[in-house]
């Protein structure tokens, strides 16, 4: 250790084929040990760091050599991936809420029961019940070495089945039919527009709210036919919206499809194929779930309120107006 306050530390690294430098000299205070962080350096390579004492006056000392081995694996970083918790067959697909370490290279999620669950990105669908384990990893950089991978295993349990008939408030409900479909007992029903992360589509409002539901018991394959109450008739030209993906693989949003309305604009249907268009998960599993609402045009953001005069104003334009009374009424006269 070089003790004298006023010398300079330079440090270069090198091997036999190439070399990394630490940019400026390093200031030393006797007793305090210098340190200088450089970058750049190959893993599982062999380096010499040399260390130069130079004086106030700029004339060299004390040389101090010492050999070293860059790791193989970088510097460490890990996973941070919440446990999934037990789920329900039936449920809507959802995030893995999982955050990677400071590589900054992406975290990837697999699925390791591919039978039980599918990953698109981050997002897990539920395909039968049984156990789900999930794989997060991420890869490293010049710095970091790849985490390591971590698993997470939860349950995925049959759904329980509730009729037929799903009730909800304010009037309204919903009915399903067709090769003994019935709704699950976790089907939400009618819920506000702000129970799903994506808002109504541009210029459509859902004034009946979002009719989340998943269906069970069908045969696999099948097609059941979806009605929609309302508790007042619906205004002309409303349409039925779906969320989620409009084709395998796609991402998730609003789209519309196709419904046949009553004649009094009260009740709305619509055909759903298990595994097809429409079915959340595109698995012939004997589930559907497609949660869907009622869509109006919506009011225009930009409406502005007629402007009005003052109380000033408004007397000017008075006694305007009686001024302009009495001269008629002068002229008449006259």
């Amino acid at each position: 250790m070089v003790r004298r306050s006023s010398s300079r530390l330079v440090a270069a690294k090198r091997s036999a084929s190439a070399s990394r430098g630490a940019s400026g000299p390093v200031a030393l205070s006797a007793g305090v040990p210098a340190s200088r962080l450089a970058t750049g350096l190959a893993a599982a390579t062999g380096y010499r760091l040399y260390g130069v004492a130079v004086t106030a006056a700029g004339h060299p000392g004390a040389i101090a050599v010492q050999a070293f081995t860059t790791a193989a694996s970088g510097l460490p970083q890990s996973i941070a991936f919440d446990d999934p918790g037990n789920r329900m067959l039936g449920a809507f697909p959802f995030d893995a809420s999982v955050a990677g370490g400071p590589s900054g290279q992406p975290v990837v999620l697999s699925s390791l029961s591919q039978a039980v669950c599918r990953v698109d990105g981050l997002r897990v669908t539920l395909l039968t019940a049984g156990t789900c384990t999930l794989r997060a990893t991420q890869a490293g950089n010049a710095l970091y070495g790849a985490s390591d991978p971590v698993d997470r295993s939860f349950a995925v349990a049959p759904p329980n089945i509730a009729g037929a008939t799903l009730a909800g408030s304010g009037g309204r409900s919903g009915a399903v039919s067709g090769s003994i479909w019935r709704f699950t007992a976790q089907s939400a029903g009618f819920q506000p527009a702000s129970s799903l992360p994506a808002g109504p589509p541009p210029g459509i409002a859902f004034p009946f709210g979002i009719f989340s539901f998943s269906l069970a018991s069908g045969t696999p394959g099948s097609t059941a036919t979806l009605r929609l109450d309302l508790p007042q008739p619906a205004p002309a030209g409303a349409t039925l919206w779906k969320y989620g993906r409009p084709t395998a693989g796609a991402a998730a949003r609003w789209y519309a499809v196709a419904a046949s309305w009553s004649a009094d604009q009260r009740s709305v249907s619509y055909a759903v194929t298990d595994g097809g268009a429409g079915d959340e998960d595109f698995a012939v599993n004997g589930i559907i779930v497609d949660p869907v609402a009622v869509g109006v045009a919506a009011a225009p953001d930009d409406a502005r309120a007629v402007p009005t005069l003052s109380q000033a104003a408004q007397a000017l334009l008075g006694l305007c107006l009686a001024a302009l009374a009495a001269w008629r009424m002068r002229r008449r006269m006259g």
